[in-house]
């Protein structure tokens, strides 16, 4: 145990001194997310603000309206209205960009009022902000009235926006986080291998000697352990720059853990399986295009599977890659059951420790062994 505990030391240094590895393992996938958030626009769209101005009929408008172009002349005729009713259904439809301006029980615009009320949204864009500032600097000149009250009222966010955008995002970084497991694992740990035995690096543990189940578990705990580390750093990071509304409470977080673990070590096992007896790291590259693409394409990570074939739908509903993002997605962020997917994680497991078998049967430490 404890020569599995010193080489797992050195191979997690090992990898964490590689720069190479670090950009792609840690770097080039939150390039990748920023890239595609930052193309599929925010949370609600941007709005000039809009100022809504409540009045009596018989009020002569010609006086306000000076005054508003005057300290707002960069607002255009669009952006400012006047009724004479509809209070309630302007504060029941509320939004970021409203400012309503209530000064329907003065008798005259431009005379001195005894009340009059300001509401604008409890979060106002900036635009809206800017406006708002300005309206407060000039207050006595737009509105003279004895007394002005500034109200809040709730804005109406476009829910359905918005939980479109939110679920985009969760689904995107759940899938960059699996697909950077199965790329990390197959042509990051795999060619290293590859590149050792065809150096004769492995022969020193051979020397030493190593047994293979110690090598190809310390190989394997290590790159788990970094995998749960790029996990976590991106599922913070992305939730500090896309508001994800994550859960952080222990059950959550052991759920997230079992879920990178399970896959990490699945698909790093299948690495190890691929490498077991190459010698060239041309050959290994081939092998896993030969694996890597056909998972990405069927995966509907980035998009969508649609294909009248039947074959292609076979392969695409039984891809591993997209039922173990389907399945990380719904556990963590929909709140399922894990339970519900025990037939997909047991499928996980037998895949690990069947691949974990054959690579202990077939592994060479050099070339002609």
């Amino acid at each position: 145990m404890k020569i599995f505990f010193e080489f797992f030391k050195i191979e997690l240094k090992a990898f964490c001194r590689d720069p190479i590895a670090i950009f792609w393992t840690f770097l080039f996938p939150f390039i990748i997310l920023f890239t595609v958030m930052s193309t599929s626009g925010k949370h609600e769209s941007v709005e000039l603000p809009r100022i809504v101005v409540l009045v009596e009929e018989r009020m002569d408008l010609t006086d306000i309206s000076s005054r508003i172009d005057q300290v707002f002349p960069e607002l255009t005729k669009s952006s400012v209205s006047f009724l004479s009713s509809g209070l309630e259904n302007i504060l029941s439809d509320f939004k970021r960009n409203n400012i309503v301006v209530d000064v329907s029980g003065c008798a005259d615009v431009g005379l001195s009022c005894a009340g009059v009320d300001v509401y604008y949204a409890s979060s106002p864009d900036d635009l809206t902000l800017m406006i708002l500032n300005i309206l407060r600097q000039n207050q006595q000149f737009l509105i003279p009235s004895e007394s002005v009250t500034w109200r809040y009222a709730e804005q109406n966010i476009d829910h359905k926006s918005q939980v479109k955008w939110l679920q985009k995002a969760r689904q995107l970084t759940i899938g960059l986080i699996c697909l950077n497991i199965v790329s990390i694992c197959l042509f990051g740990f795999s060619v290293i291998l590859v590149e050792l035995r065809q150096n004769d690096g492995l022969k020193f543990f051979q020397v030493m000697p190593v047994r293979k189940s110690v090598f190809i578990s310390a190989f394997t705990l290590s790159r788990v352990v970094i995998i749960n580390v790029f996990a976590l750093v991106f599922l913070l990071v992305s939730n500090f720059t896309f508001e994800l509304d994550i859960n952080f409470s222990p059950e959550y977080f052991l759920k997230f853990i079992f879920m990178v673990s399970i896959g990490s070590a699945t698909f790093v096992s299948l690495g190890v399986l691929l490498a077991s007896r190459l010698t060239s790291v041309g050959a290994v590259n081939g092998l896993i295009n030969l694996v890597y693409f056909p998972l990405i394409f069927t995966s509907g990570i980035f998009f969508p599977v649609l294909s009248d074939s039947k074959f292609l739908t076979f392969v695409s509903n039984n891809s591993p890659l997209r039922g173990y993002s389907e399945m990380f997605y719904s556990v963590y962020f929909v709140g399922r059951d894990l339970i519900l997917y025990s037939g997909s994680v047991f499928t996980l497991l037998g895949w690990c420790v069947l691949s974990g078998f054959v690579a202990f049967k077939m592994f060479i430490w050099v070339k002609k062994d």
